[in-house]
């Protein structure tokens, strides 16, 4: 049975490399990002579609980002907004797809920097890259064609009064 699992995982090789070199390469490198920004202080008649609560998304304008995206919310000492923005992210932005919390004795910053298309939305639990679904799918091909296949050949290899159903055919 080991024999029959590793010629079917080698059959799948070539698949596999293939499903991820499509979704490594289905990118380019060009990633879009929504950009605006707001500041409550700064100007009152500013209207916010940008913060977390406001955000409009079929109103806010997007960009080509070579280095992916990021939203950044910085409050006062008092929990107060100072400012809030959606934009490109720098080349040294850690991109962990998360956010992260900076605290300063004046500031708390919490950035959130991301790495595909439209990823600086609104803040939703963040979807998975195509490189996640493309080893999901892998994943599920492998299980199907070769697990699921040794079951079914160990499941044949049982006497019929071990099996759970067994089925007779009456001829008529």
């Amino acid at each position: 049975m080991a024999a029959e699992i590793s010629s079917s995982v080698l059959g799948l090789t070539p698949l596999i490399l293939c499903l991820l070199l499509l979704t490594l390469t289905a990118q380019g490198g060009a990633i879009e990002c929504f950009v605006c920004s707001y500041a409550p202080r700064s100007n009152t008649t500013r209207l916010d579609v940008c913060t977390e609560t406001n955000f409009t998304e079929n109103v806010i304008n997007t960009r080509t980002c070579d280095f992916g995206c990021e939203r950044v919310a910085s409050y006062d000492v008092n929990g107060e907004l100072e400012s809030y923005h959606r934009n490109c992210a720098y080349q040294d932005t850690p991109m962990t797809n998360t956010c992260e919390t900076y605290d300063t004795v004046i500031l708390t910053k919490i950035v959130c920097a991301c790495d595909y298309s439209y990823c600086n939305s609104s803040p939703k639990p963040m979807s998975p890259s195509k490189l996640h679904l493309a080893a999901a799918t892998a994943l599920l091909y492998i299980w199907h064609f070769t697990f699921r296949r040794a079951s079914c050949n160990l499941l044949n290899t049982l006497p019929r009064s071990h099996r759970a159903f067994s089925f007779t055919l009456i001829p008529t």
